[in-house]
């Protein structure tokens, strides 16, 4: 039994949340991969947060990928940023990928959504708190 097995479950769809980072991609391919042994579905969502002006490149580069390897994809556009009046934080947009991801797996009858994060993605998060006089939970 692998990791997708245990995470997996009964569910027949599995969806990925795929920025485009190594630890995502890494996600997607071996997702692609136990979906063709298993002879179950995985889909990918990529959230362009439009914060950047190479993000939908970007996203569209994951597009790409998932096409090659035959993973249905799709791209998730936030679209009310800011309506706090500034702009949006880091807490703000995760709000809002984790909703729009929520929304696109009940559409897609996914029963899970599977992020890829690193090691470094979790030092880099305590260095951010540390840095602003909070601990590892905020």
């Amino acid at each position: 039994m692998t990791a997708f097995d245990r995470l997996a479950g009964y569910h027949q769809t599995i969806g990925l949340a795929v920025s485009g980072g190594s630890d995502s991609l890494a996600l997607l391919v071996l997702g692609a991969a136990w979906a063709k042994a298993r002879g179950r579905d995985v889909i990918a969502a990529t959230v362009d947060h439009g914060l950047r002006p190479e993000a939908l490149a970007e996203a569209e580069g994951v597009a790409a990928i998932c096409e090659r390897l035959s993973v249905r994809h799709d791209i998730l556009t936030w679209s009310h940023f800011g309506r706090s009046g500034g702009a949006p934080g880091q807490a703000e947009a995760r709000r809002a990928r984790h909703a729009l991801l929520a929304g696109w797996a009940r559409a897609k009858d996914a029963g899970l959504i599977a992020l890829g994060h690193t090691r470094d993605d979790r030092i880099e998060t305590f260095l951010m708190r540390a840095r602003k006089g909070s601990g590892w939970h905020g």
